[in-house]
């Protein structure tokens, strides 16, 4: 999929590339970056729960991603297991599957509102974390924490202490 945008929008934008700098281009994905807190907030969440990444990405991308970035995931799973795209139910619903467990034992934790609204129809705990600049210039998709969402923090790390610190209440 990622290959075929970026033919077709080398083509419209008339670049002509060697096919060793397009695969270059087009596997750029699977050379990102983390978040500043995402190893260490995985890290602390990995101390009390089972963490794993749920994505629309494919497994070779987030495999690549995961090794690359040092992302200490406790599991992978794609959409593309499940034959579907988030926000479909069925991704949701066929991962709280695979994990063995029911859906008011898993929480989705994502910086998309979409994401984490049709989660939260599935039966997920939610957890949205604010990543203002994700798309380039300060954008916050929404400023307050929307009813029905059960969690909202500033990173991973600050969600890792806020469960933290449920657990040692209870």
């Amino acid at each position: 999929m990622h290959r075929e945008i970026l033919l077709k929008l080398l083509n419209q934008h008339s670049i002509s590339l060697p096919d060793s700098e397009i695969e270059c281009l087009n596997t750029c994905w699977h050379r990102l970056y983390p978040w500043e807190d995402s190893v260490n907030g995985l890290i602390q969440l990995n101390k009390m729960f089972i963490t794993a990444a749920l994505s629309n990405g494919n497994m070779s991308l987030l495999t690549n991603m995961a090794k690359f970035a040092g992302l200490p995931w406790t599991c992978i799973l794609s959409a593309e297991l499940f034959k579907h795209y988030k926000p479909d139910p069925e991704v949701y619903i066929e991962a709280v599957s695979l994990l063995g467990l029911y859906p008011n034992e898993v929480m989705m934790v994502a910086a998309h509102k979409s994401d984490i609204l049709a989660a939260k129809k599935c039966g997920l705990v939610t957890a949205y974390i604010n990543r203002p600049y994700e798309f380039g210039d300060y954008f916050v998709e929404f400023d307050q924490i929307e009813e029905g969402i059960d969690y909202w923090a500033s990173d991973i790390e600050m969600l890792a202490e806020q469960l933290g610190n449920e657990l040692t209440r209870s």
